[in-house]
């Protein structure tokens, strides 16, 4: 299965060119994201070893990959609920907690995994009595990132915040929807190399968070996504540009809002902060907060 080792080799490869591209920005990521990229950049090291002792299987290759992957899922969901103190307070041993019964379950012998066989090209679990444990573990934390976006993009929000739950809907939602569908395919015994699957879209996964990582990269970003608000400012601005008479009006409004949205995002909803950053009388500000549905 040569396709199938160079989509693996052509995956790490994206991976090590964006950590090498964005490296300042990598050091200065959250260290979730830090841990995150690792346990991911392991996990397709890990799979391309797996291809080269396809012929001899390897029990030690095939826990490495389950414990980096599940190391991925809580990362993930770490650095989503990080930006809520309260959240990441109540939910910080509950995780540990998790991610060490997790590891037991998969290092133990014969609890969630008896044995490894061959499947020609890589290698397979051959699930023990307790494999149900690895399943729900694993896929908990994928299931909670998926309901905490779902929740926080159908929820108003606070201009400071919008943004970054639409970046992190796009940074960690395709790779979520993707890992539930494997794990539930695997669950049915249906044949798909979910690694590669799952390496290729973590490309996309990384790009997205350490490009996103200031508010110019994010606004481009979100741009290209109809019907945001950065894709109605930039058409707006384009309608001016090209018809500078018929889209004077619109482009002003849509720019009024995205300087709202960003002072506020720039001072963490501080309206007072946010106003004196514009030269705005807070009266002004609050009004035109109120103006552009901006006031929650």
């Amino acid at each position: 299965m040569n396709f199938v080792i160079a989509i693996s080799i052509l995956a790490l490869s994206l991976k090590i060119l964006t950590l090498f591209s964005k490296w300042g920005l990598f050091v200065k990521a959250p260290k979730s994201v830090i841990v995150f990229f690792a346990a991911l950049l392991s996990m397709n090291v890990v799979e391309l070893i797996s291809f080269e002792t396809a012929s001899q299987p390897s029990m030690l290759v095939l826990k490495a990959y389950y414990i980096f992957a599940g190391l991925a899922a809580y990362s993930a969901l770490y650095h989503i609920l990080e930006s809520s103190a309260r959240l990441i307070s109540r939910s910080r041993l509950l995780m540990m907690s998790a991610l060490l019964i997790f590891s037991v379950a998969v290092i133990a012998p014969n609890v969630g995994i008896s044995g490894v066989k061959s499947i020609g090209y890589s290698i397979t679990r051959v699930p023990g009595p307790y494999y149900w444990v690895i399943q729900v573990l694993l896929l908990s934390p994928i299931l909670t990132l998926l309901i905490v976006l779902t929740a926080r993009a159908s929820n108003p929000l606070p201009a400071f915040a919008s943004r970054t739950t639409r970046i992190q809907i796009m940074a960690f939602g395709p790779l979520a929807i993707v890992g539930v569908l494997i794990i539930f395919l695997m669950a049915f015994n249906v044949k798909i190399n979910g690694a590669v699957v799952i390496s290729l879209t973590v490309c996309l996964t990384i790009w997205v968070l350490i490009y996103a990582t200031n508010t110019y990269s994010s606004f481009r970003l979100l741009s290209l996504i109809p019907s945001t608000p950065e894709n109605k400012a930039a058409h707006a601005l384009f309608d001016y540009l090209a018809e500078p008479r018929s889209g004077f009006n619109e482009a002003i409004q849509q720019l009024e809002r995205m300087l709202l949205s960003e002072a506020m995002q720039m001072t963490n909803g501080n309206k007072t902060k946010a106003a004196e950053m514009l030269g705005l009388a807070r009266p002004t500000f609050l009004r035109k907060l109120s103006k552009h549905d901006l006031s929650g």
